[in-house]
């Protein structure tokens, strides 16, 4: 009996030493194959503007290390923030990723908070693979109607900032006055 529980806490120990721990397990993630790099480009529009159908909201640029891409499918979340100028029936506005004068992708405008008319997002996924050349900033446009999503105050600003975030980068454009 001694001869048996002492294999089985013989065989308990070797099989908790062999388990891999948390930081093996961690040590064994390859790097990521992207790094990607936003920037704001500077092209970014940013000043006083009129509300408008088409208006480019934000210009960014994305750089990678390594010849790569956006393949499609890939997710992009734009966010709207505003003194509570965002208007609250502009749910479903379009909102489009440019690459040049080709849309790339779209998603729709939402309220963040129905209540809350400062706070916008959408999700925008990508219907068209851009290649990225390794080292070389290429520039993305974010679109919208501007008289669709904000509630113009007539002698008021109406300042709108935007931000974008892909793969675990962001990038905030310059607040625009409406």
């Amino acid at each position: 009996m001694k001869k048996l529980l002492a294999l089985t806490m013989l065989s308990a120990l070797l099989l908790t030493s062999c388990m891999p721990q948390g930081e093996d397990l961690q040590g064994r993630f390859g790097k990521p194959t992207k790094a990607w790099e936003m920037t704001l480009s500077p092209s970014s529009p940013s000043g006083a503007y009129a509300v408008s159908a088409s208006d480019s909201v934000l210009y960014f640029d994305m750089t990678l290390p390594t010849d790569n891409g956006l393949t499609l499918g890939s997710i992009f979340i734009v966010s709207f923030a505003t003194d509570l100028d965002l208007d609250p029936l502009a749910d479903g506005t379009t909102i489009s990723l440019k690459d040049g004068a080709t849309t790339i992708g779209t998603g729709t405008f939402a309220l963040v908070d129905p209540s809350n008319p400062s706070e916008g997002t959408a999700v925008i996924t990508t219907t068209k693979a851009v290649s990225l050349t390794a080292g070389t900033a290429k520039t993305f446009t974010i679109t919208t109607n501007t008289s669709e999503i904000l509630t113009e105050d007539a002698g008021d600003d109406d300042p709108l900032t935007v931000r974008v975030e892909h793969n675990g980068k962001s990038v905030t454009g310059n607040a625009l006055i409406y």
